[in-house]
């Protein structure tokens, strides 16, 4: 497992970010709060990546740029699978067969709809089936296996099999990485050895469940 401590968002992502929140604030009468609700976090989280006082993230900068109404691409081209085919849904789009659950119990639904540059770049598909993420139950994350992750990323711990063990936030202290994630609902911090593999998660698709009929029988 490699990894290394740095931010691939520079100044020049942060300048950006900024300058598309005082606009769509200005256009939209948004304020802070509003937004931090929008975006799923805390006002003075919000506010402290604005100021840069907290790196930003991948999942952050996808979130951000869903709000504004632009391609997370433009932001840094590292998210260009974020960009506006995977959120409009538009152009080609496959069936993906999904192999595993977040337990490793048994997958609803063995298929989902997702954009073509999820299959091109030969993504690892998870569906989430139990609260220890802070996904939906029922819903598909993809990880990419060749990319650089970098702290406050968010990543998946994958097995030497490459089944999934926990979805979390790269962290690094004491000279160790770990990610933070939940076990049955706690928060609990996963030391990180040369037997996992970390992949970054990508994005995420809601799949919708199977719908189930009654069937009358005759004898």
């Amino acid at each position: 497992m490699k990894t290394s401590k740095s931010n691939a968002y520079d100044e020049n992502v942060l300048s950006k970010v900024r300058a598309c929140w005082f606009s769509y604030k200005k256009e939209n009468k948004l304020t802070q709060a509003k937004a931090a609700e929008i975006l799923g976090i805390k006002q003075s989280a919000f506010s402290q990546y604005l100021c840069g006082n907290i790196s930003l993230n991948s999942d952050f900068i996808s979130r951000f740029a869903q709000m504004v109404n632009r391609p997370s691409a433009y932001f840094h081209h590292r998210l260009e699978q974020g960009g506006k085919e995977w959120y409009s849904m538009e152009g080609t789009v496959f069936s993906a067969e999904v192999h595993q659950t977040l337990s490793q119990g048994k997958v609803s639904t063995p298929f989902v709809i997702m954009p073509r540059m999820a299959l091109v770049r030969g993504y690892v598909t998870v569906e989430i089936d139990n609260y220890d993420t802070r996904y939906k139950k029922g819903t598909i994350v993809f990880f990419t296996p060749i990319s650089k992750i970098c702290e406050y990323d968010e990543v998946g711990i994958f097995d030497a099999q490459n089944r999934i063990i926990a979805i979390g936030e790269l962290e690094y202290a004491n000279h160790q990485w770990r990610v933070a994630t939940l076990q049955n609902g706690i928060p609990t911090k996963v030391i990180l050895n040369e037997g996992h593999n970390l992949m970054r998660l990508e994005g995420s698709v809601q799949h919708e469940q199977s719908k189930k009929y009654k069937v009358y029988k005759t004898e």
